[in-house]
C-alpha cells in the first residue's frame, strides 16, 4: 500500500513541510562560525615554536626542496647550548665555534671603553654557564644574563641563520656582535646596562628557550 503526499482543499499536491531549525541550533552554528573567524584573524604570524635540530639538518642537506624550509623559531637556551653536541656548534654551513673560544675575543668590545672581565673563565662554553662578569671600573657588574645571552644568540644564528626569530633581530653573527659593541661604546655604566638590558638580555631572552 503506497502512501499518498498531502493535498491541499483544491486537491492538487501541497509542498513539503518541514519542521522549523531548532533556534540554539541556529545559534550554536552562528558562535561557532563567529569564533572560528576570529580565531583565524587573531592567530599571530610569528609563532614561538622551537626549531628542530633534525629537521634543520635534513632541510640544509636538501637545498633542492624549498617546501620543506623550516619557518621562523625560537632557538635554543644557552644551557642547551652548554649540553649540545661540538657538531652543532659548528655546522658546515655557518663558522667553527668551539666551546672554549674565548667570549671576550668573540665579543671584543667587553674589554674597550673601560669594560672587562670581571671574573668567570674566558670561554663561549662558561659565558653559557652563567660564570662570567663583564663590569665597568670597580663595582659595577652586568648581570651574568648577558654574557648568557649573547653566547646563544651568537649560537643560534650561527645554526638556525635568518630563520632565528624575526627580522627584529640580528640575524648574522657579525650583526650581533656589531650589536653588542653599540650597547657598550659608551664610558658610562648606567647607559651600557641600559642598552644591554634592552637589546640583549631582553630582546634574546625569549628567543633563546628551546
Amino acid at each position: 500500500m503506497s502512501i499518498e503526499p498531502p493535498k491541499n482543499s483544491s486537491g492538487r499536491e501541497g509542498p513539503a513541510i518541514r519542521p522549523p531549525r531548532p533556534r540554539r541550533q541556529l545559534i550554536l552554528g552562528a558562535g561557532a562560525t563567529a569564533s572560528l573567524i576570529l580565531t583565524l584573524a587573531n592567530r599571530p604570524a610569528f609563532a614561538a615554536k622551537a626549531c628542530n635540530h633534525s629537521t634543520w639538518i635534513s632541510w640544509k642537506g636538501e637545498l633542492t626542496h624549498p617546501s620543506m624550509e623550516p619557518s621562523h623559531c625560537i632557538g635554543d637556551s644557552p644551557s642547551t647550548w652548554a649540553a649540545n653536541a661540538a657538531s652543532l656548534w659548528a655546522p658546515n654551513w655557518g663558522n667553527p665555534y668551539t666551546k672554549t673560544a674565548k667570549f671576550t675575543t668573540t665579543f671584543p668590545s667587553v674589554t674597550k671603553n673601560g669594560w672587562s672581565r670581571k671574573s668567570g673563565t674566558d670561554s663561549l662554553l662558561s659565558a653559557l654557564q652563567g660564570n662570567i662578569v663583564i663590569q665597568h671600573g670597580s663595582g659595577h657588574n652586568l648581570q651574568t644574563l648577558f654574557p648568557a645571552q649573547a653566547t646563544a644568540a651568537l649560537l643560534n644564528i650561527n645554526f638556525y641563520g635568518d630563520k632565528y626569530g624575526t627580522v627584529a633581530n640580528a640575524q648574522t653573527a657579525a650583526a650581533l656582535i656589531a650589536l653588542v659593541a653599540s650597547c657598550l661604546n659608551t664610558t658610562d655604566f648606567n647607559t651600557g646596562q641600559n642598552a644591554i638590558n634592552d637589546h640583549i638580555v631582553n630582546t634574546y631572552g625569549p628567543l633563546n628557550q628551546a
